[in-house]
């Protein structure tokens, strides 16, 4: 039991880095939706994913090349 209360806070802390970070998203989410059509957000949504892959598969083949 004693273990749980110790480990209780420790799972529920948010370190403030991560939350300045939500903050920032969740405004350039709001500035999507204000600026752009539903078209033209899930356009960008979809270039994010995509840049977002490639980044992944880049850093993936510079680790198999180590």
């Amino acid at each position: 039991m004693e273990n749980i209360l110790k480990a209780l806070p420790d799972h529920f802390y948010c370190q403030p880095e991560l939350m300045t970070q939500e903050a920032k998203i969740k405004a350039n989410h709001q500035l999507l939706r204000q600026r752009l059509s539903k078209r033209n957000r899930k356009m960008v949504l979809r270039i994010i994913l995509i840049l977002f892959v490639f980044a992944i598969l880049c850093l993936k083949l510079t680790i198999l090349h180590k």
